[in-house]
């Protein structure tokens, strides 16, 4: 059933004209249910390729996380509720501080990011995997099957550690072989589950 939810999800994804305006058909990594550990990493690795479109969606959106996430990053950021009268061609961070537009955010992007990996596990990674992009996530995923079925094909991907993160990505940007295998076997595996209930 799970399997069945995102693709419905995605079939019917809701359309969401500020992030459609905010990608702008750059480069854009999504990152959902992200926790501390994992916003460190993607702040650390803005810095240093500031010109990656960057969507964060916490899994925590109280005004203290989200303060938090802000002073990380050095570039300037966006609230997704703030948007308004705004040149978002100015902006290449943006942080989405609302619930239940998570699966539709991921339409947007070329690679996804899963938070949790680096706590007490990885959130929803089905919801990304659907719209056939790669998946990169921390070292906590043996609990869950989809994980390491995604891994074994190729179309997922976990890290330790910033480096192993800057690796991943820099494979998937320069290896237009692994990026294209990651998006079709991520694509492939969630529908050839269709129906599995």
């Amino acid at each position: 059933t799970r399997f069945d939810r995102v693709i419905q999800i995605a079939e019917n994804p809701i359309d969401l004209p500020i992030i459609r305006e905010f990608v702008n058909n750059e480069k854009c990594l999504v990152a959902g249910s992200t926790w501390q550990a994992d916003e460190i990493i993607l702040a650390k690795y803005h810095e240093k390729n500031p010109n990656l479109k960057l969507i964060i969606v916490p899994h925590e959106i109280d005004n203290e996380h989200i303060t938090k996430t802000l002073q990380l990053f050095k570039n300037k950021v966006v609230l997704y509720s703030e948007v308004k009268n705004i040149q978002l061609s100015d902006y290449k961070v943006m942080i989405i501080n609302t619930i239940g537009i998570l699966s539709s955010v991921y339409k947007y992007a070329n690679i996804a990011y899963i938070g949790g990996g680096f706590g007490a596990g990885i959130h929803n990674i089905l919801e990304a995997a659907v719209y056939g992009i790669p998946v990169i996530f921390g070292p906590k995923y043996k609990k869950f099957k989809e994980a390491i079925d995604l891994i074994d094909n190729n179309a997922a991907f976990s890290i330790k550690d910033y480096y192993q993160f800057e690796q991943t990505i820099g494979k998937l940007c320069n290896s237009p072989k692994t990026y294209q295998t990651a998006q079709s076997q991520a694509k492939e595996y969630v529908f050839s589950n269709k129906g599995a209930s």
